[in-house]
């Protein structure tokens, strides 16, 4: 594996969150630095937080060093994952594990957002204060450096967990109730009214995405631009047409006695013009 490896900081999407959390992660990303040097790795680091997904599209997409996220302060998942997703160099999430900040919280988010997406990835985390002291985290450290993989121990893994006869017989009859009925689930919504066309799991939307741009550009290329900017130009109107006469109705509204009244029902807490008559 390469001895160069890349550090940087998934961040927040709001800014102040990220400035508290500065200190923390400079000291936490010192304390990394000097624990790959110690195991004869050249560290450097990609500058900034990754504060919003086109962040680590910029900043990450273009590297092919391993990466190392350091995680210490709350952070989202796609600040890291749409800038890795995609490639196959090795990734490591790596936490101070501090009790007073959430990044812990944030590397297992992100890391369940890379699993999603089946991008191969290790995690490690210390609570030591130096971390080349803490003997298990350096030796996963160590291994990831010379494998680009960390293995994990699955003995405290369970399959099975003992359960009373009650609660096997009710989950048998529930199973055989369903089987029986032939149960529909409906979820309405978005989807159910026509407003999508299509859902795509996480882990396939790139591949869907790509297939749908190759599409487009394959087809004529004059009609499709004219008809996007046709639909573009209608939803448009249509939209500032829709909010300048609401906005002028409302005006008018918040002028009459009926609005004054409704202020005043409210303060009141009155049943509503519906309650009142059932």
């Amino acid at each position: 594996m390469s001895k160069k490896i890349a550090v940087f900081w998934p961040g927040d999407a709001r800014d102040i969150p990220n400035q508290l959390a500065l200190p923390n992660v400079q000291e936490a990303t010192a304390q990394l630095e000097r624990a790959l040097k110690k195991l004869g790795r050249t560290p450097y680091q990609v500058p900034g937080f990754l504060a919003k997904p086109h962040h680590a599209i910029e900043k990450l997409s273009a590297i092919d060093d391993p990466l190392i996220g350091m995680c210490v302060h709350w952070l989202y998942g796609p600040h890291t994952c749409d800038g890795v997703v995609g490639k196959d160099n090795p990734l490591l999430l790596a936490s101070n594990f501090s009790g007073r900040w959430p990044g812990l919280v944030g590397l297992l988010n992100t890391g369940a957002c890379l699993e999603s997406l089946n991008r191969p990835f290790s995690r490690a985390w210390t609570d030591a204060r130096d971390f080349s002291s803490d003997e298990t985290f350096m030796a996963q450290l160590d291994e990831w450096c010379t494998t680009g993989m960390i293995r994990y121990g699955t003995e405290e893994i369970r399959y099975h967990a003992p359960i009373s006869a009650a609660a096997s017989a009710l989950a048998l009859d529930v199973a055989a109730e369903i089987r029986a009925r032939r149960v529909l689930i409906l979820m309405l919504g978005d989807t159910s009214m026509g407003m999508i066309n299509e859902v795509v799991s996480d882990r396939d939307v790139r591949e869907v995405a790509i297939e749908y741009a190759e599409m487009l550009a394959s087809g004529p290329r004059d009609a499709i631009n004219w008809t996007k900017y046709s639909v573009n130009k209608i939803v448009k109107e249509f939209t500032h047409l829709l909010l300048d006469t609401s906005g002028a109705l409302e005006t008018l509204t918040f002028a009459t006695p009926e609005r004054r009244e409704a202020v005043a029902a409210f303060a009141e807490k009155r049943k509503r013009f519906a309650e009142q008559k059932k």
